[in-house]
């Protein structure tokens, strides 16, 4: 069965946090400030479900649950972006939306289609992908010394995994089988 997903480059949370009974993960949560947002915006009956690698970022963000005003159940997990259903960090098929901001950039270019193929089997048919990534590439830098401002430019785009993945992206949706990209 096809199943109709989308990357969406736009404002992440305004996205995921429709007012209808959601499940919503936000992977690469880190200290779960966007995932109590998209809590605070979802309606009676959705969940959201934080997860990130760090188990020092997770226990903040679980720590924060208690002092937040929020109607729907926001919970938080450790797990790998690359193995979500493989490792049972989420089941294959259950979620509505899958968020996540800024946290693509550091996926390792060899690891970068394995995601892709997780956050697909993670989603439900019709499920929503939402990425919200920069590209350092078009970062600007002015200065009179060019050679010095390339040298900068080129040390930080190189300092993440995947400096130009909101480039790169769409085309990979694609391949994992993503439609309406």
């Amino acid at each position: 069965r096809r199943r109709h997903t989308r990357y969406i480059s736009v404002t992440g949370v305004q996205t995921c946090a429709l007012p209808i009974y959601l499940t919503v993960y936000d992977v690469g949560c880190g200290a779960g400030f966007d995932t109590l947002e998209i809590a605070r915006r979802l309606g009676a009956g959705g969940q959201v479900v934080g997860i990130d690698l760090s188990e020092a970022l997770v226990s903040e963000a679980r720590s924060r649950v208690a002092l937040a005003e929020i109607k729907v159940p926001a919970t938080f997990k450790t797990g790998d972006a690359r193995t979500l259903t493989a490792s049972g960090v989420v089941a294959r098929g259950s979620g509505d939306r899958l968020y996540m901001e800024r946290a693509l950039q550091h996926i390792p270019r060899d690891g970068f289609f394995a995601v892709l193929g997780e956050f697909f089997a993670a989603l439900k048919p019709g499920g929503i992908f939402v990425s919200v990534e920069p590209n350092w590439e078009l970062f600007t830098l002015r200065s009179a010394n060019i050679a010095m401002t390339r040298t900068i430019h080129h040390h930080w785009v190189d300092r993440f995994n995947h400096g130009n993945v909101a480039m790169n992206t769409p085309p990979a949706m694609r391949q994992a089988g993503f439609v309406d990209v």
